[in-house]
């Protein structure tokens, strides 16, 4: 749940896509009690949109997994090593 908040903040608010580019869609939510006004609307997107924007977030939160699940098995035999240390 918190990879893809993080990954769809990472398209909607920050700019950090490929395919749609460095723009924000979304404003960031925040509490009215924050400086956030509680009526303040957030930008509609059209289908088209939200259905890129859901690729982007998939495409991101699978690399991530990708990345972090090759890094674990290229480095298996170090941290055997460690954990045979700590215990």
């Amino acid at each position: 749940e918190r990879v893809t908040s993080t990954a769809k903040m990472m398209v909607t608010q920050f700019g950090m896509s490929q395919r749609i580019g460095q723009v924000a869609l979304e404003k960031p939510e925040g509490s009215p009690f924050m400086g956030r006004s509680m009526g303040q609307d957030q930008a509609v997107m059209s289908a088209e949109t939200r259905t890129l924007v859901d690729s982007e977030v998939s495409r991101l939160v699978t690399g991530a997994y990708q990345r972090a699940k090759h890094l674990l098995v290229e480095n298996r035999p170090a941290l055997d090593g460690l954990a045979k240390l700590l215990c």
